[in-house]
């Protein structure tokens, strides 16, 4: 907001006037996105990630406005629900990564190439029930 001002703007959104509380509680939020992150993007055989984790991220995105980034969020689910050989729900979710990565980044991205393979080849995708091993 004081940069907002500072160029003759000023915000009454919901983020820029948010109380202290409100303001804390977003922090929260954007710290426990990072901690999913962590997990989520740890493919090794210890690795405590779940599908759970990455449904969470998917509403905390929300939460927190970041629809612009949401196929983040799509990838990181359909990866994990693949990762236990669940393809119907590895498949909704890559339909959304490809939806809103296109949207939001443009086609042609390899992490939308391999949403799109995850959808044609369930089973021999590189991440095929990995969390299982």
């Amino acid at each position: 907001m004081k940069r907002l001002k500072g160029w003759g703007f000023g915000c009454s959104c919901e983020r820029c006037s948010a109380n202290a509380t409100q303001v804390a509680e977003s922090d929260e939020n954007v710290a426990e996105i990072h901690r999913l992150w962590q997990h989520l993007d740890d493919y090794s055989a210890s690795s405590r990630a779940t599908p759970a984790m990455a449904e969470r991220l998917i509403s905390l995105y929300y939460q927190e406005g970041l629809e612009s980034r949401i196929q983040e969020a799509y990838y990181r689910a359909a990866v994990e629900w693949i990762g236990l050989g669940e393809a119907e729900k590895a498949s909704q979710h890559a339909k959304l990564c490809i939806k809103y990565g296109t949207l939001f980044k443009g086609a042609g991205r390899p992490f939308i190439e391999k949403m799109r393979q995850l959808l044609d080849r369930p089973t021999d995708h590189p991440h095929w029930m990995f969390r299982m091993r």
